[in-house]
């Protein structure tokens, strides 16, 4: 249940249609790799353009050059392979890239520092591609992958006081996650923006616990607000 609602979630999301052409050189072992590239591009009936980790690593313009010459509409990538891309888009000037086919892209899975997206969007711009497609993202094993991303939402990237890149907006209309910023401690919403918290996500996406971790299970995916709503929170 958990898995098929996270991947109709990111199929939604990501505007992933039977039109859709992904490239992905993330490990499939990894859920971000997995679920929320090739499972969802397989309910999608979307066309797959894969290739291995290490390939990437020994020449990380592939990945840009396999996005050009398919027309890829969709792919994804932690924030390092953002960076290599940048170190290697200044060593060399001369490319050719068409990055105009790409609807959504996005960052995630790790820290992203606004510092490499700011210079990746001034480096690729001459290749066509939009800050707009830019989808910085948020997300967990422990709800499957996707929780939230900052895209679809007519916004620019937005970067807080301390460097840290916007991954997505609290919607308390969204039927199908529901995100709240909480006192660990009292368990109690914070009502004013500028308080730090706890991310609490309700889901169905979310799993059932960790296997053969009774305890930590209890206290990880069965949280509840003081509010008594009754609702459980990861």
């Amino acid at each position: 249940r958990s898995l098929i609602h996270n991947v109709k979630l990111m199929r939604r999301k990501y505007r992933s249609t039977s039109r859709t052409i992904l490239v992905s050189w993330l490990p499939q072992y990894h859920d971000m790799g997995l679920i929320g590239g090739l499972l969802t591009s397989m309910v999608s009936g979307a066309y797959a353009i894969l290739f291995s980790p290490m390939t990437f690593i020994r020449d990380p313009l592939l990945w840009l050059q396999v996005i050009s010459k398919n027309h890829a509409t969709h792919s994804a990538g932690p924030n390092f392979a953002f960076e290599l891309l940048v170190r290697k888009l200044e060593l060399n000037k001369v490319q050719n890239f068409d990055l105009s086919s790409l609807v959504f892209l996005m960052t995630a899975a790790e820290p992203i520092r606004p510092a490499t997206l700011k210079r990746f969007i001034e480096l690729t711009q001459a290749f066509g591609l939009s800050q707009e497609v830019m989808a910085p993202g948020y997300g967990l094993a422990e709800n499957c992958v996707y929780v939230c991303s900052a895209y679809g939402e007519d916004k620019p990237i937005l970067v807080d006081w301390q460097g840290r890149v916007c991954c997505g907006y609290f919607n308390p209309n969204d039927k199908d996650v529901d995100i709240r910023i909480v006192d660990p401690e009292t368990g109690k919403e914070l009502e004013k923006s500028e308080n730090e918290g706890e991310v609490w996500v309700s889901s169905l996406s979310s799993g059932v616990g960790y296997w053969d971790m009774k305890e930590l299970s209890e206290t990880t995916f069965r949280n509840k607000l003081d509010n008594h709503s009754g609702k459980l929170y990861l």
